[in-house]
């Protein structure tokens, strides 16, 4: 990941690519190869600085037929 990253859904971005590779966690294909297709997912689907992307299933990696936003808590909350 580029040293700092002042967009929060960027960073968001970089973060699931990052889990894909360290844990394996499955990325819809396009999310992982395109910025604004993930850009465009997210802004259709509500997102909003204060929301952090969840998954329904979380053995179902991050597709957009198992992500939402969830509100971001104080302490970083878990999603499943």
């Amino acid at each position: 990941m580029p040293h700092k990253i002042y967009n929060p859904l960027m960073r968001c971005w970089w973060n699931i690519r990052y889990q894909a590779e360290r844990d394996g966690v499955t990325v819809d294909p396009l999310w992982l190869k395109s910025w604004p297709d993930f850009r465009d997912w997210a802004n259709f689907n509500g997102y909003k600085d204060n929301l952090q992307l969840c998954r329904m299933v979380s053995a179902k990696g991050f597709h957009p037929d198992n992500c939402y936003w969830k509100p971001k808590a104080k302490k970083r909350a878990k999603c499943d």
